[in-house]
């Protein structure tokens, strides 16, 4: 076991592919990559570019 293993919280729930796949969220993603060219296939990409593109987001 690594350290990185050792720190990281055990995962109590993940929703299903097909559930996510229905979110806001993922929708938001998908007008993204329509409408502005933007890939951004996880939610950590997401957060990413909103954080530092505030001035479009």
């Amino acid at each position: 076991m690594s350290v990185n293993d050792q720190l990281r919280p055990e995962l109590l729930y993940q929703l299903a592919p097909e559930r996510v796949a229905r979110t806001r969220v993922r929708d938001f993603q998908r007008w993204l990559a329509t409408e502005r060219r933007l890939d951004l296939p996880s939610y950590a990409d997401l957060h990413a570019w909103s954080v530092s593109h505030l001035d479009i987001f």
